[in-house]
């Protein structure tokens, strides 16, 4: 009675662990990769049993196989739920491996002696232990909303469908010529027939997560205080705006003028779930959990699943399908129900790898054979088939197209030695309004002050859109260049666009 007890009830608490992790809507993982590491679990926990069987004799050994079997479980779902992955979390994992399995092996030599009354000494340490993983991984994970004092709620005139949609890495026609020696390209002569393009247009940091959640955050001091929150309080710093996990200050104003907001991409590169701060977050490349693991324990991760069964493609052939369902995705948006944004990234034509070295010629005309055929085939063939969607179904809709930053062909550069060359290539980038008469007016006094970023595109649509009214308490803020990932020497201070136009 006793062993069958043991056994039971190591095999109900995995299977519990089992269903709710493969079951749940919360995590970000595919099926078939959950389906593949529990199986694989259930299969060595399956030899753990028999061992147990075998050992009967030994009741030392038959506790610690059954004790195993239950960790498995209860530690398998922790870890695709939570943050026990992340490598500030990797002590507490082990000790919290280590007490759990000391106290189910003393908990099952309970059971032997005390029987019934063990079952209930059993449930205590497990509790315990719950609430302490609970507590570690619930402090300090709450939003935080940033320094938002310079910003009011605006109401809107008129509100059109509007579609933000970022392309990696895109660049304008003078800078590519400048730096890369590309040349004419059918995109670049498509988009100026079709858009209005924004002259000297800028991003306002040059980096994609940084890039889009400015946008999304209206004012580069909320967004810098948000991060300046989490890093203080030891959290990753990751602000994810763009999956709704912590406020954004533009979705806040949109949902308050009766807008359903949704961000897609391929994978789950801006945060794993999604937030209360966004209606919908979309996804087709679902992130697998050894994406999530440290590279030291990767291999060796869930039974060396990671090792041997888990193979991932992120910017390959995987990334070519995804773009495509996000381009698909963005022609689908139910257009007949309330006023819809949608805030998309594509990856493509694609930034310089780590390699890449700008002196070194056979770098150079690799990248540049490399980015011509992607902005004339896959950046050319998604944008014109949202534009022919706009064109037939959506009409009134305002499309926003920008560059998240540029190619990054000085990566490795000196930026005493290359300064413009550093600034223009970084944060120069394509950008402009479709229909090319949208907002006309706004935006002619935009264009006016000699260059613009992407947070100027952004005011300048909520300008046109609620008849002038601005959503700065007080007076707007002179965006400068912010020294994202310390591009240049802190003695060179705040430095201004105006010294960096291109055209």
């Amino acid at each position: 009675m006793r062993t069958f007890l043991k056994i039971s009830f190591a095999y109900l608490t995995q299977a519990l662990a089992f269903t709710v992790t493969y079951t749940s809507s919360v995590t970000a993982f595919s099926h078939t990769d959950l389906k593949n590491i529990l199986f694989l679990g259930g299969a060595i926990n399956a030899l753990f049993l028999l061992g147990a069987l075998f050992f009967l004799g030994s009741g030392l050994i038959a506790n610690v196989a059954l004790a195993i079997i239950i960790l498995s479980g209860i530690m398998t779902s922790l870890i695709i739920h939570t943050d026990l992955y992340l490598v500030e979390n990797r002590t507490v994992l082990i000790l919290l491996c280590s007490a759990a399995g000391v106290a189910l092996s003393v908990a099952f030599r309970v059971i032997d002696e005390v029987r019934w009354g063990g079952v209930a000494l059993l449930g205590a340490p497990l509790l315990g232990l719950c609430i302490i993983v609970d507590g570690h991984l619930s402090s300090g994970k709450g939003p935080v909303e940033g320094d938002v004092t310079n910003l009011r709620e605006v109401s809107f005139r008129e509100t059109p469908n509007l579609y933000f949609v970022s392309f990696d890495a895109l660049a304008p026609q003078v800078l590519l010529d400048k730096y890369l020696k590309l040349g004419p390209t059918p995109f670049h002569d498509r988009f100026e027939k079709q858009f209005r393009r924004f002259p000297n247009f800028f991003s306002n940091a040059p980096h994609t997560t940084h890039s889009l959640n400015l946008i999304l955050a209206l004012d580069p001091s909320v967004y810098s205080s948000q991060l300046d929150a989490l890093k203080e309080r030891g959290d990753e710093v990751n602000a994810f705006l763009f999956s709704g996990q912590n406020p954004s200050p533009l979705l806040g104003i949109l949902r308050k003028n009766g807008y359903e907001t949704t961000s897609i991409y391929g994978d789950t590169f801006f945060g794993n779930k999604k937030g209360p701060y966004i209606d919908n977050y979309i996804t087709f490349k679902n992130s697998t959990v050894c994406d999530l693991l440290d590279v030291k324990i990767r291999n060796v991760a869930f039974w060396m699943y990671c090792s041997f069964l888990d193979r991932t493609d992120p910017f390959g052939q995987g990334m070519k399908i995804t773009n495509l369902m996000t381009v698909e995705q963005i022609t689908k948006i139910d257009i007949d129900g309330p006023p819809q944004f949608v805030i998309a990234h594509i990856y493509a034509p694609g930034h310089v790898a780590q390699s890449f070295r700008y002196n070194v010629s056979e770098s150079l005309e690799k990248y540049k054979a490399y980015y011509t055929k992607e902005i004339n085939r896959k950046v050319l063939r998604h944008l014109a088939t949202i534009v022919r969607h706009l064109e037939r179904n959506d009409p009134h809709a305002l499309l926003f197209v920008y560059g998240d930053h540029g190619p990054l062909l000085s990566q490795k550069l000196p930026f005493a030695d290359n300064r413009e060359f550093v600034i223009q290539d970084h944060y120069g980038v394509l950008g402009g309004i479709y229909p090319r008469d949208a907002c006309a007016a706004w935006f002619d006094d935009a264009v006016s002050q000699g260059y613009m970023t992407t947070l100027d595109a952004v005011h300048t649509i909520l300008r046109c859109l609620s008849d002038g009214e601005t959503v700065y308490s007080s007076n707007p803020p002179k965006y400068r260049i912010a020294n994202w990932h310390a591009l240049f020497p802190s003695s060179e201070g705040s430095l201004d666009y105006k010294e960096f136009v291109y055209e």
